[in-house]
């Protein structure tokens, strides 16, 4: 069960890459509401907005790809234990 677990972590199907994809729908959804306020007259909201959304965006996505290799690793290994299971009978 785990092994599927960590297959589906590696293939990218996990939390992150839903979370990077729904964002900017989020925003989308809200982007009336969002411009209003962030391109006031004289406001530098927008500046502080598009720094923080690059900046978790990036993380996320180096996260996601930490948590492939994480992934890839811990199958490799379960593969290992299984191989070794079935050699030992």
């Amino acid at each position: 069960m785990i092994r599927y677990r960590m297959i589906k972590e590696k293939n990218g199907a996990g939390v992150i890459p839903v979370l990077v994809a729904a964002i900017p729908w989020l925003l989308f959804l809200f982007s009336k509401q969002l411009q209003e306020f962030l391109f006031q007259e004289g406001s530098l909201w927008w500046l502080l907005f598009c720094i923080l959304y690059l900046v978790l965006l990036v993380g996320g996505v180096m996260l996601h790809f930490r948590e492939k290799a994480w992934a890839a690793f811990h199958i490799a290994m379960i593969q290992d234990i299984l191989e070794e299971r079935k050699n030992f009978k």
